[in-house]
């Protein structure tokens, strides 16, 4: 019975400690100030509402349809990317944006967009994802609008150049809801990129859609006609 008895408490002991750990691993912000509210779980349908989003905004510029400008030879349809994903959602599980110089799997720079929207109600992380998200997307486009193609130099434009540019292949977000202080409660958008923008240079080649001149086929997908994909994919 004594041996029974020693075996269940070790058991509790060890279950205790187990949960303990766990406990100390969850999601949470890195200042203790602010609370976590939730991080949007990334289910297929959320993959594909920010591949949408993303691959959008990149037919409307290739097509010639964007603020004023000019069409696109090589803009890629985007993929989804779990790995960056990950990357991403663990970012905006602290709460704080990380500047720091992320890589992929084969150690290989990626690029990043984020966006953060306040509101004074404090709500759900899955209403504000599907409420805010297309506009967070959008706000990085709006930055076309002060974008001159023709020039070196475009400041503020950071965002929208990552949004388009002609070869990243690949697209991984995360989001998080989290509260300030009472009345300030913040959604938190990031995205990572592969391959990454490059600084002062143009962010696809001008002209009419020519996806073989790039080594490149035009996208099956009919909402898409105006971008390309790589051999295979």
């Amino acid at each position: 019975m004594a041996k029974i008895y020693s075996y269940l408490v070790f058991s509790l002991l060890a279950f205790a400690l187990v949960r303990s750990v766990q406990a100390s691993t969850q999601q949470a912000c890195k200042d203790s100030k602010i609370t976590l509210l939730g991080v949007k779980e990334i289910t297929e349908e959320v993959k594909q509402k920010l591949l949408d989003l993303h691959n959008y905004y990149r037919e409307l510029v290739a097509s010639g349809k964007g603020f004023g400008q000019p069409k696109a030879e090589n803009m890629i349809e985007l993929k989804w990317d779990d790995y960056a994903a990950q990357k991403a959602s663990s970012m905006v599980s602290q709460c704080e944006l990380q500047l720091s110089d992320v890589r992929n799997e084969n150690n290989q720079p990626m690029g990043l967009n984020f966006r953060l929207q306040m509101s004074i109600d404090k709500e759900d992380v899955n209403k504000t994802f599907n409420d805010w998200v297309g506009r967070m997307v959008e706000k990085w486009y709006s930055e076309s609008a002060k974008y001159n193609y023709d020039s070196k130099y475009n400041s503020g434009t950071g965002r929208y150049a990552q949004l388009v540019w002609a070869n990243t292949t690949t697209v991984g977000c995360g989001y998080s809801y989290f509260q300030e202080r009472k009345y300030k409660n913040v959604g938190f958008l990031a995205c990572y990129y592969e391959p990454p923008s490059v600084m002062w240079q143009k962010p696809y080649i001008k002209g009419d859609v020519d996806c073989q001149a790039h080594g490149l086929v035009r996208s099956s997908n009919e909402k898409y006609k105006h971008l390309c994909v790589k051999n295979g994919n």
